[in-house]
């Protein structure tokens, strides 16, 4: 089943209006908007927004119902920013958290840091032995033929438990660790250690990352790593240029490995066009197909979504919409289409319903960034903070629940290892400390 892409004059009205909206919240919300986690779901809503309205029939009523759905999104959010976002008391926490100094990290701190990667790395390698084998390391020494049914048993297969639980390790706690240790090194000038390290264990975080057969946490780990550059009081464009060049080529390269480059295109400009795709046209795609799937059914009133939580428990199967989106499009159950967000608040509660979540979910993500702002500023906690803030905003492409698949549970676990360590409250906005390791260029 294929969706036809619409450009007319009606679409691209409502494409610039909501945008307008995003922009307006994004304006609200610009003291402190790298840090902040409701301003990243509102940048990836408006990446939702770009991909999803083309696709649109608004001939068909269900498009039009998904239509109005992302509507009411984005007004919702534009007016909890507008109403109830306390501008003037996050100015103040921001600044506060800005001009805290920013830190190594302690012996303590440091050494349950390397436990959890040295956990990581075993409960890492341990998934790929139940699993029986690694697709990046069978992709670099041969063609995979069973491409697909491989990748799907090896994260979702019958052959093993727990697979949600190794991936909070191999796919969260080992990259934020690995550049927690990596920073760390460099800072302290230890750099033969550091040249080990870099040489063992980023061949190892490949993969960890890329041994499913999914690229998606690749980008993820990227990402997490870019929003703490950003996040630092010297910004270094060089690295996160460097940063994006290197995940191009991974990206392309370990397409070209899988066969998953499309026969007719070859070099960079594939490469970009598939990264394209996947941004802008994949899940929104899913989104689209699945509301005009869901559309005709009743209303769930919650209960799908507690199929999902309940499905976090590892043994008991969760909630099966994605199955039956992929099974609605390809004809097959064995398989998974995610939809968004708004999809599965509609599917649940209605129109009413998609206004609430939008409101419900700002006020966590509010409260998720006062969390952040009072984070001691060392670096376990920046790049948790980093990874936290890119689960919020990815949070707008599925249900409720997956933010904890995406990786809220390692996250947890992390703070459960290390602890929770806050801003010291001696520190206030007018002290203008140095940081400790940002002079010495990476």
């Amino acid at each position: 089943m294929e969706v036809q892409v619409n450009i007319n004059f009606y679409t691209v009205t409502c494409i610039l209006l909501l945008l307008l909206n995003s922009t307006a919240s994004l304006y609200i919300l610009r003291k402190g908007i790298t840090l902040n986690p409701m301003a990243y779901f509102i940048v990836f809503f408006s990446v939702q927004i770009l991909g999803t309205f083309p696709l649109l029939d608004l001939n068909l009523d269900a498009d039009f119902w998904h239509a109005a759905s992302l509507a009411v999104a984005s007004y919702t959010i534009l007016f909890f920013c507008f109403l109830f976002y306390p501008t003037h008391r996050f100015n103040l926490m921001y600044k506060r958290w800005k001009d805290a100094p920013e830190e190594l990290l302690s012996n303590k701190r440091l050494y349950q840091v390397i436990f959890l990667l040295g956990l990581s790395v075993v409960l890492t390698v341990l998934h790929y032995q139940i699993v029986g084998y690694n697709l990046f390391a069978l992709s670099l020494q041969t063609n995979v033929d069973d491409f697909t049914s491989m990748r799907l048993a090896s994260y979702a297969g019958d052959a093993h438990t727990g697979a949600g639980l190794f991936n909070q390790f191999k796919n969260t706690i080992l990259p934020i660790c690995y550049f927690a240790l990596l920073i760390y090194l460099h800072a302290k000038g230890r750099m033969s250690i550091f040249w080990i390290y870099v040489a063992v264990m980023t061949p190892f975080l490949l993969y960890a990352l890329m041994g499913s057969g999914q690229r998606a946490y690749l980008f993820f780990a990227l990402i997490i790593f870019v929003i703490f550059m950003i996040n630092q009081r010297k910004k270094r464009i060089t690295l996160l240029l460097a940063f994006g060049g290197g995940f191009l080529v991974l990206f392309g390269t370990y397409s070209v490995l899988l066969g998953r480059q499309a026969d007719e295109g070859e070099g960079l400009f594939s490469v970009i066009e598939q990264l394209y795709y996947r941004i802008f046209i994949a899940q929104q795609t899913g989104s689209t197909i699945g509301f005009r799937y869901v559309y005709n059914l009743d209303y769930k009133l919650g209960y799908e979504w507690f199929e999902n939580f309940r499905g976090l428990i590892p043994g008991i199967k969760g909630g099966d919409l994605p199955h039956r989106v992929h099974e609605y499009i390809y004809g097959s159950y064995r398989g998974t289409v995610p939809v968004s967000l708004w999809v599965t608040a509609y599917y649940n509660f209605g129109i009413a319903g998609v206004a609430f979540i939008a409101f419900l979910w700002m006020t966590l993500l509010m409260s998720i960034f006062i969390f952040l702002l009072k984070l001691r500023k060392d670096l376990i906690n920046r790049f948790v903070a980093s990874a936290l803030v890119l689960y919020c905003g990815l949070s707008v492409f599925s249900h409720p629940a997956q933010i904890f698949i995406n990786g809220l549970f390692g996250l947890l676990f992390i703070f459960l290892i290390i602890g929770i360590s806050r801003i010291p409250k001696t520190i206030n906005s007018f002290t203008k400390a140095k940081p400790i390791f940002i002079s010495s260029p990476l």
